[in-house]
């Protein structure tokens, strides 16, 4: 592994006797990046595509000399990815261990939980960065001063994080560099976010089994099996080797235990995609023998339940509106929902509307589902109809497939063979809504037989 300490001194050597910070930047031109990036948010890029076009635009408006931007699992706000600028790379451990282990400012979790999503070093410390142990035991041996950090919030969810980082001189971050990153924070997650939803999905096939990696306390991989160094070069890519580092999601969920010294996180878990689109869960567990505090890491495919939410939150829905949509894709009746959910009658039509915010959208409902769905997308706007409706219960899943796509509609299942036909065929259409039903008796002793 390189030394970061090295790459820090090469930086200050390439740096010396110049400065590369740029003049003021007029308003208007920031309102035009501003402006740019909010367009490119809805453009659907891949989160590592859109990441890099960013920061491309705005190092056009702020002087930056290295950059991390991450995403993260919405509920653990664990890394998922991450595009790591020189010398950041080197250093990655280092800046997972002052993450997880270390009390320090404008921590990731703490700026995503905090009614101002961005903080700079120099603000947080009132100009004494040495209190900061980040920037003592990591940022100044890289030669690397100020740091702006952002925590990327789109719908009340956090989808990433961003840091921006000066070489270590007196000039820090401005106000209106602050400012202007506090602006671009929401667009920069919805970016994130649309990311999720139009990244094409792929199956796991030749991946089958949970792959096992074993760290010591320091992050260092003490064994590892077969099936895990293939799914970490699912994660990482067609590079990766045994003899590479491992990508910063494993090693940010196994930080967290390894910080945790209490003990009382029993375990890490995140949710992640591979390069080529498959859904991975990584689960860290803490390990306890002759050989001392160890770290377990197991890979495996996610399964519908474990990505339920992430999926519904990146479509942008809310949390009442994902609790509302999980029953009806379960075949609830409005009167079941409303009694579960303690909600009125106009509660749950404003939710239905929420969830499926498009008027006239035709839906093509499986066997597998309560026709009772098809009467709520009716009473807000839909064109749905049931197999069962048009004399397919009984027809193959190609069959079903074929007549969505003659008559343009979506189909919604719990049968996950359509996702495997769909990713065998590389069709883009017809779209597939794919649930997870979990049969609950009292919906099930009102459905129609």
């Amino acid at each position: 592994m390189k030394s970061p300490h090295r790459d820090g001194a090469m930086m200050r050597r390439r740096r010396r006797g110049r400065q590369t910070y740029r003049a003021p930047v007029t308003k208007a031109r920031w309102d035009r990046q501003i402006a740019g990036i909010a367009a490119l948010s809805s453009l659907g890029f891949d989160s590592t595509a859109f990441r890099g076009e960013a920061l491309r635009r705005l190092r056009a408006v702020v002087s930056i000399d290295a950059a991390f931007f991450a995403t993260v699992d919405p509920v653990t706000l664990l890394f998922t990815s991450a595009v790591a600028e020189e010398p950041l790379g080197a250093a990655t451990a280092l800046f997972l261990d002052n993450e997880f282990a270390h009390d320090d400012v404008n921590k990731f979790a703490s700026l995503a939980n905090s009614p101002d999503h961005v903080g700079s070093l120099d603000r947080a410390t009132r100009g004494d960065r040495a209190s900061s142990s980040r920037y003592r035991d990591v940022m100044a041996p890289l030669g690397l001063g100020d740091e702006l950090r952002v925590a990327l919030i789109a719908g009340g969810t956090c989808w990433g994080v961003l840091c921006l980082h000066r070489e270590d001189s007196p000039l820090g971050f401005s106000a209106d560099e602050i400012d202007l990153l506090r602006r671009l924070g929401p667009h920069l997650g919805e970016g994130l976010r649309r990311g999720l939803t139009f990244s094409s999905a792929s199956d796991a096939t030749g991946l089958k089994g949970p792959g096992i990696i074993i760290l010591a306390a320091d992050l260092t991989v003490t064994s590892i099996n077969a099936q895990a160094a293939r799914w970490v070069g699912e994660i990482a890519g067609e590079g990766w080797s045994s003899r590479s580092e491992l990508p910063v999601a494993i090693l940010a969920a196994a930080a967290q235990l390894a910080g945790n010294n209490q003990q009382t996180l029993p375990e890490s878990v995140t949710r992640l995609r591979s390069t080529r689109g498959v859904w991975i869960t990584v689960q860290a567990s803490l390990l306890q023998g002759p050989a001392g505090l160890q770290i377990a890491v197991i890979l495996e495919p996610a399964n519908p339940l474990q990505l339920s939410s992430l999926v519904l939150a990146a479509h942008g829905l809310t949390p009442a509106q994902q609790r509302v949509a999980a029953l009806v894709l379960q075949g609830w009746s409005t009167h079941q929902i409303i009694n579960e959910l303690q909600i009125s009658s106009h509660t749950l039509q404003e939710h239905l509307r929420g969830v499926f915010a498009r008027p006239g959208v035709r839906f093509l409902l499986d066997e597998n589902l309560s026709p009772l769905l098809v009467e709520l997308l009716a009473d807000i706007g839909h064109d749905a109809v049931h197999v069962r409706s048009i004399s397919m219960r009984s027809a193959t899943d190609d069959a079903v497939l074929e007549r969505a796509l003659a008559e343009q509609r979506i189909v919604i299942s719990a049968d996950t063979d359509f996702g495997d036909l769909l990713a065998v065929s590389n069709a883009p259409v017809p779209s597939l809504v794919l649930v997870r039903r979990q049969v609950d008796r009292r919906a099930q002793s009102e459905l129609p037989h």
